[in-house]
């Protein structure tokens, strides 16, 4: 299925990265991946679709109808931005021709999570941010420890992953980007467990005096605001 990637407005501290993927499965592994890490995916539909603004496209090489190649060459000519091929194929020879087509970095799968968001974070340069300032509220990547005027308290892992998301998307972000935020590979995320999480997060808030509401927003997720002056 394809995206109007219109519908995908770049953040204001957050890549947008767009992925070429024909296997939904991979698709979804890494696209829950990216944007539980603060990126912002938009699907490329084989090829179909890439144009619009984005910081760094991943690329299949293998794909129905189309050449990982040729769209590699496409997007090279049309956006200035780093490419990246994620691919199945080992060979040198198709290592060689992906770079001669314009990539920045080859990948070969199976991947490791952490090796494909380290050479994406080097190839963005967007170095790890120690803190994240918001209404009135200062996050404190490192130590996992929310700040207001009231105090300080260091969160559950769960409870940083929520206010990390919320704080730099600045706006409405959905349930879906929100479960994922708190999946870990393993165990399934459901509704229920989002809304603990959201009522504990709550509670910290406003333990340290944040002076701001996390707020449901019917049939979309929820949004953080600044208290009422």
């Amino acid at each position: 299925m394809c995206y109007d990637m219109t519908k995908y407005p770049k953040g204001e501290d957050m890549s947008v990265i767009l992925l070429i993927e024909d296997d939904d499965a991979v698709y979804g592994e890494i696209e829950r991946l990216l944007t539980s890490h603060g990126y912002d995916v938009v699907n490329g539909c084989c090829g179909d679709n890439i144009s619009g603004a984005y910081d760094l496209a991943l690329l299949d090489i293998g794909l129905p109808g189309a050449s990982g190649y040729d769209i590699c060459e496409t997007v090279r000519r049309t956006h200035d931005c780093p490419i990246v091929f994620l691919t199945a194929l080992e060979s040198s020879e198709s290592e060689l021709k992906g770079f001669a087509s314009g990539a920045d970095d080859y990948i070969r799968k199976p991947f490791d999570p952490g090796v494909l968001l380290a050479r994406i974070a080097r190839l963005l340069r967007v170095p790890e941010k120690s803190s994240v300032t918001c209404l009135g509220i200062t996050l404190d990547v490192t130590r996992m420890e929310a700040s207001a005027a009231g105090g300080s308290t260091v969160l559950s892992r769960s409870e940083f992953l929520l206010l990390r998301r919320l704080m730099e998307k600045r706006g409405i972000v959905t349930r879906r980007e929100l479960t994922e935020c708190l999946w870990d590979g393993e165990e399934y995320v459901g509704e229920n467990t989002l809304r603990v999480e959201i009522y504990r997060l709550r509670g910290r808030l406003a333990a340290i005096g944040a002076g701001v509401s996390l707020e449901a927003v019917r049939g979309e997720g929820y949004v953080l605001k600044g208290g009422e002056k």
